[in-house]
């Protein structure tokens, strides 16, 4: 049942993507936070998008859903999710996007999400430590500051999905669910 929930919602996200703007996402709560990374030894910053049934003082949690490369995709996942909430396929989430670090104008992606280190590429093999700030830092502060029921997901595209399936062979039980989508629609769901 849960299987076919995400791929429902991992459908309707594929044929709206890259088809929308950041209006429709309007009606959710937007926090724009931060967190410091001991591991990363950086500030990372994070947008996150309280359901509209939230209501402060309230005991209802929620899950949340994670988003690599979240200055992109802040515009397109929050509009699908409401969308989706609105025809009944999806629960209330928590939505954490993790927009990437930008160091002297280089986007750090190949370093937080590539497993190795590739000749070709100075910045990659980072992965584990970007998922060592994830279990060790992120998620705990997440459940500390916010709302949750401790269910977890993690979504990434193209190397965001790399890493996706990193964590699935490193730390298959750190998310319940993981989400890894590669260019050409390809959509593996495990």
């Amino acid at each position: 049942m849960k299987k076919n929930f995400w791929l429902s919602f991992l459908t309707i996200l594929l044929i709206f993507t890259f088809r929308l703007n950041n209006c429709f996402a309007q009606d959710l709560t937007e926090i724009k936070d931060s967190i410091y990374s001991d591991i990363l030894k950086e500030q990372r910053s994070l947008k996150v998008f309280l359901p509209e049934t939230y209501k402060p003082g309230s005991a209802d949690k929620y899950e949340v859903i994670y988003l690599t490369d979240g200055e992109w995709l802040t515009g397109l996942f929050p509009f699908i999710y409401k969308f989706t909430k609105n025809e009944n396929y999806v629960p209330s989430v928590i939505i954490v996007a993790l927009p990437n670090t930008y160091i002297e104008k280089a986007n750090q992606r190949d370093r937080d999400f590539l497993p190795v280190h590739v000749p070709d590429n100075a910045l990659s093999g980072g992965a584990d430590k970007f998922l060592a700030f994830l279990k060790n830092g992120l998620i705990p502060y997440i459940d500390k500051t916010y709302p949750t029921n401790g269910i977890n997901t993690l979504y990434g595209h193209s190397y965001g999905g790399l890493f996706v399936m990193y964590t699935f062979l490193t730390e298959p039980q750190l998310f319940e669910a993981k989400t890894c989508i590669q260019p050409k629609d390809r959509i593996p769901y495990f």
